[in-house]
């Protein structure tokens, strides 16, 4: 009796994290990054895709990225003053939902994240499992780093790729659009990435078997 009743238990675990890897690829949030000027009065939508109706929280966080580009989040700096026009709903079936938010910040650049978590509900609390899906808010200065703050370290490594220490010597924030390294016979292109003010970012790019590095370009808006 108990070991059947641990079996359904297992399965229905089993059921519900199958049934929630189609549930994440149907719900979204849109736009995912954004940038202002200054002060922030926008809007994102959370779509659900679903044929069951979903509990959706919304919180704001910062966060920091280090020199690899791995993010880690924390609860929302004091000096960032976020408004949502809700903090929870219910999401219909196949149905959309926009949140309004106004943001500000005592000092520029700043950063953050509304993270909606996203759960089916009307469903066992033993098998719920909640997603997390990012808006990403970038309050920025009209200035933008110039030329003189990004410095280049470069480190060739023994197996033959290059691993580039770009930093940003300055107090702005910037994004880098591209990442081109040019070697003896064509070039290789990298994602973008947010460069942060005082930030060391590490690039490492393989080359390719007999070709030789050149140059290395970053692209700026």
């Amino acid at each position: 009796m108990l070991r059947s009743l641990h079996s359904r238990l297992i399965l229905g675990a089993i059921v519900a994290l199958l049934s929630s890897q189609a549930t994440v690829r149907a719900q979204a949030i849109s736009p995912v990054i954004v940038e202002y000027h200054g002060i922030a009065r926008g809007q994102f939508q959370v779509t659900n895709n679903t044929l069951f109706p979903l509990d959706v929280v919304l919180e704001p966080f910062s966060f920091a990225v280090d020199e690899k580009g791995h993010p880690s989040y924390r609860p929302l700096d004091a000096q960032i003053h976020v408004r949502l026009s809700a903090t929870s709903f219910r999401l219909g079936a196949k149905q959309n939902y926009i949140v309004y938010y106004e943001a500000s910040a005592d000092a520029l650049p700043a950063w953050f994240t509304i993270y909606a978590t996203v759960t089916r509900a009307n469903i066992h609390p033993d098998v719920r499992v909640a997603f997390q899906l990012p808006h990403t808010v970038y309050l920025l200065p009209k200035t933008t780093v110039d030329r003189e703050s990004v410095v280049f370290h470069e480190r060739a490594k023994s197996d033959g790729s290059v691993q580039i220490e770009v930093e940003n010597r300055g107090n702005d924030f910037a994004r880098v659009q591209g990442v081109e390294l040019i070697t003896d016979s064509g070039k290789k292109t990298l994602p973008g990435f947010p460069f942060f003010p005082h930030q060391r970012r590490i690039l490492s790019v393989d080359p390719g078997t007999g070709r030789h590095a050149e140059r290395i370009v970053l692209e700026f808006p």
